[in-house]
């Protein structure tokens, strides 16, 4: 019995690296042929993200009700 489980791990772990490397080939095909899907660089985010003062930010909105400090005693 531990012999077939064994061999269905090996079996099931084969299906998805070959799975993932079929899906890796597809990508390497598409990207030759310029159909690839650019994702967006940390750089880019950067840049696209506009410029905000920090005193314009808010953490509640007015529907939220009041926020209260508290001093600990």
């Amino acid at each position: 019995m531990q012999v077939l489980g064994c061999l269905f791990m090996i079996l099931f772990a084969g299906f998805f690296l070959l799975l993932s490397l079929g899906f890796s080939v597809l990508d390497g095909i598409l990207r030759l042929l310029g159909f690839s899907r650019r994702r967006p660089t940390a750089r880019d985010e950067k840049n696209s993200t506009p410029t905000t003062d920090s005193k314009s930010k808010t953490f509640f909105n007015d529907k939220e009700g009041e926020y209260i400090d508290f001093e600990e005693v």
